[in-house]
């Protein structure tokens, strides 16, 4: 396992009534559902897991299905699962084995619906609900693990090995969008591990090393950069306007997702490692770090 990653890498997925994790054991896959109570109600073991980094594969859930990517030198695959009885629906294969670490994003514009994965030297988009291909993408680079943002009618990739790179596609497309449907691609001021967010036409990215920027969606070109203290493996969280950037020292800044320039509203200091991404749920903002987990919110009231 690499030295930054642990057993607990992967997020949880919930739809109100069940909770879905997902783990590895021994050499195995575990996805496993479990009422509001605590109680199993199916686990499964559907592929044999080999990756040089560990594991770290997150599902999400789209109507009865549960979507989960698992990109990695063993037995990789996309898999669409029952949610209520674990059951295999669908499945699909990546193009290469090569490791990456990116959750699936599911788009619906108007249009239709969408999966989209990442990772492995690709970009697809599939039918969520048959499985179907739609249109696949070359890059942005061999290894991913930044998250994917949607926006404007364009997905935003990063990846980080053996170049860092960043691309927009627009998600219109059908077939082969390589050469059709890229808007921008570039390979400087990309994201290894942090995932951007979008907002009003911008893109928000923190630089594993600290560097926050703002990008035009439409061009990638930046509009402001500003240096946050520390390293980053937590990703960017958007709530009502403002944005908060944890480092992995505990650190949080919250600053607003302004596209003109960098204005900071608060710094929050935990003082302890801290590589897992914040929540946000009815008012209350949740926050792992090594040894505790936080919840803040309003006073409490009688």
């Amino acid at each position: 396992m690499h030295g930054e990653n642990s057993c607990a890498s992967s997020t949880p997925a919930t739809d109100g009534t069940y909770v879905f994790t997902s783990f590895q054991v021994g050499d195995r896959v575990d996805i496993r559902c479990f009422d509001m109570s605590g109680k199993e109600v199916w686990s499964r073991q559907p592929l044999r897991f080999d990756g040089e980094h560990g594991y770290s594969y997150s599902p999400v859930l789209y109507s009865n299905l549960l979507l989960f990517d698992c990109r990695q030198e063993g037995e990789a695959a996309l898999l669409a699962m029952d949610k209520r009885t674990g059951e295999i629906r669908w499945r699909a294969q990546p193009r290469k084995r090569r490791i990456s670490h990116v959750t699936p994003l599911i788009v619906e514009d108007g249009r239709r619906a969408q999966l989209i994965v990442c990772g492995s030297d690709e970009t697809r988009s599939y039918d969520p609900a048959t499985g179907k291909a739609l249109w696949w993408c070359d890059g942005p680079s061999d290894v991913a693990v930044a998250g994917l943002a949607y926006g404007d009618g364009m997905v935003f990739a990063t990846a980080g090995y053996p170049v860092r790179s960043r691309l927009a596609i627009r998600v219109d497309g059908r077939g082969d969008v390589t050469d059709s449907h890229v808007a921008w691609s570039y390979r400087r001021q990309a994201t290894y591990v942090p995932s951007p967010v979008y907002r009003e036409g911008h893109l928000y990215t923190v630089l594993d090393e600290g560097m926050l920027l703002c990008f035009n969606a439409r061009t990638g070109e930046a509009v402001w950069d500003h240096r946050l203290d520390g390293r980053f493996r937590t990703s960017l969280l958007l709530a009502n306007g403002r944005i908060y950037a944890t480092n992995d020292k505990g650190l949080t800044t919250v600053f607003e997702a302004d596209p003109k320039r960098f204005r900071a509203v608060a710094t929050n200091d935990l003082k302890e490692l801290c590589y897992a991404t914040p929540a946000i749920s009815d008012g209350c903002l949740f926050l792992r770090t090594d040894t505790q987990l936080y919840c803040f919110g309003p006073p409490q009231r009688p």
